[in-house]
């Protein structure tokens, strides 16, 4: 073997042993086999930002989900990759959603100030407009055994309810779980016309805990109900998001949204698609359901 071979070898077995014992003993570590593409996977964020990178060419999405990381933890994290590669990040519930150069993009690192660092190998060439997730571990906490019970009760009652950025599927509040596993969970609670409250609680061996949510409502100008009306919107392509006085309520459908009487100024986009927008007069205690058709 020539010499320059034979050395350079040497230098590529040294920076793997720096490589996997710095891995080893990182406390943020990308779960194996998490790594997967989303089927299906629609870019619903219309900011230009999050559509395009400085080259023009359309962002992949990776979602990463997170384990034993808090959502001030998950704020702080840093993500980069390699030269000539745009990063953005988008917060979610329990996840972020890091838009990320299609082309190029070899390697993920993800940085935390007080959690070390990784870096993950991207195992394929992400394509425009795709979506893909992986799962993000803090290990440096231990993962305890053990189960207990869990109840979660709000007023009013029939709100979704996450645990951990998971959606508990055809489930609402009350919600009753007597076999859950000991662990710190990030509870999420949401209902059409209230505020969405999160809010944390640990779950020790043989424990029981109940925990007790009062949604506010989320229109406080609408507290006194004569003063309000309704509209629901409905469109031929779901998924269109609904802007009310240039404020974001939702995606199609929307079944009721609470708002002060007078006129408003309705605006309903899907991207592809011509912009429709509309005017219109809400009356005490009436309900409106403005039906859009995209063509």
């Amino acid at each position: 073997m020539p010499l320059y071979k034979y050395a350079m070898k040497k230098l590529f077995l040294f920076l793997l042993s720096l490589f996997v014992s710095f891995s080893v003993n990182a406390q943020l570590q990308v779960k194996d086999g998490s790594f997967k593409e989303v089927l299906g996977f629609i870019n619903i964020n219309n900011d230009p930002n999050y559509q395009i990178d400085d080259n023009n060419v359309a962002f992949s999405v990776i979602k990463v989900r997170t384990e034993n990381i808090d959502d001030k933890q998950r704020r702080e994290l840093l993500f980069e990759s390699n030269g000539g590669v745009c990063i953005n990040l988008e917060y979610k519930i329990g996840e972020i959603w890091v838009y990320i150069t299609s082309r190029y993009s070899r390697y993920l690192k993800i940085s935390h100030p007080d959690l070390s660092s990784t870096e993950f190998i991207i195992p394929c060439d992400l394509q425009p407009k795709m979506g893909y997730e992986l799962t993000l571990l803090n290990s440096s906490i231990n993962t305890p055994s053990g189960s207990g019970g869990l109840t979660v009760i709000t007023k009013p009652e029939g709100a979704s309810i996450s645990l951990n950025g998971q959606v508990v599927k055809n489930q609402t509040t009350p919600y009753y779980n007597n076999w859950i596993a000991v662990g710190r969970y990030e509870i999420t609670v949401s209902k059409d016309r209230y505020k969405t409250v999160t809010m944390t609680v640990f779950i020790l061996n043989n424990d029981e805990k109940t925990v007790n949510i009062e949604l506010p409502e989320d229109n406080v100008e609408c507290v006194s109900k004569p003063a309000c009306g309704s509209i629901g919107v409905v469109s031929n392509l779901s998924g269109a998001t609904v802007y009310i006085d240039n404020k974001k309520c939702g995606v199609t459908p929307i079944a009721n949204l609470d708002l002060t009487i007078g006129t408003h100024n309705l605006r309903i986009e899907k991207q592809g698609h011509a912009t429709i927008n509309k005017t219109i007069n809400l009356e005490a205690r009436k309900k409106i359901v403005v039906k859009t058709i995209f063509k």
